[in-house]
């Protein structure tokens, strides 16, 4: 029988598992650093439709095409952030019938920081040893193994959001 308190090595795990857990981790940290900073309410879900955002206000329809989902699911995400005070939704200054979604000072704020401890938390991982570039080459190598690369690169958000 085994022992149920027996840690796990995490060096046996699967390369995807191992991804995940890290990611998972990584992304608990970045919100508990926020919370910190006080960006209270933000989710990692927040985030995939922030960084559609970041260039410039987008209508309903485009960001329900970019996120994959309906526009009315679109708009009740949007409704949830706004109610937090990350986005806001104005009035089209070219088409009075359309309104667009654009990221609050709060919103540009928690951006700003979500990037800023990103760094910090590389800078943390390379001081515990690792290889950061290392690391991120293997990674690429990773995502471009698996075919996925181009929808990456095709992704409208600019380099470090």
């Amino acid at each position: 029988m085994a022992d149920d308190n027996a840690l796990v090595d995490l060096s046996t795990l699967d390369l995807p598992v191992l991804i995940s857990i890290a990611a998972r981790l990584v992304n608990e940290q970045v919100l508990a650093r926020l919370r910190t900073a006080g960006y209270d309410g933000v989710r990692e879900s927040d985030g995939y439709l922030v960084q559609h955002l970041i260039g410039g206000p987008q209508t309903p329809s485009v960001l329900a095409a970019r996120l994959g989902i309906s526009q009315q699911a679109a708009s009740k995400r949007v409704r949830e952030i706004e109610e937090r005070g990350y986005v806001e939704r104005v009035p089209d200054p070219v088409d009075r019938r359309q309104t667009l979604t654009r990221l609050t000072s709060r919103g540009v704020g928690m951006v700003s920081r979500t990037r800023e401890i990103r760094a910090e938390l590389e800078a943390e991982f390379g001081g515990l040893g690792i290889d950061i570039a290392g690391v991120r080459q293997g990674l690429v190598a990773v995502v471009e193994g698996v075919d996925r690369a181009q929808s990456y690169r095709e992704r409208q958000v600019r380099e470090g959001d």
